[in-house]
């Protein structure tokens, strides 16, 4: 998982709002199981939805980057 070692390792003192939109990324990613089986009983999540909300959290960038 790349990005959670890009995450935890990134010193940059971003503005809270993108910071919160960044942080609930790394929430999702931590979330993600691709064992079918194992996601049901964790109640992680999936590809397609770790895709979806990934999507919505770069739209969310987009708007506040301007």
């Amino acid at each position: 998982m790349l990005f959670l070692r890009f995450f935890k390792s990134d010193s940059t003192d971003w503005p809270d709002e993108i910071f919160q939109v960044l942080d609930g990324i790394f929430g999702d990613v931590d979330s993600y199981c691709g064992d079918e089986r194992l996601r049901e009983a964790t109640g992680d999540i999936g590809a397609a939805e770790l895709r979806s909300l990934a999507g919505d959290s770069l739209s969310l960038l987009a708007r506040l980057a301007g």
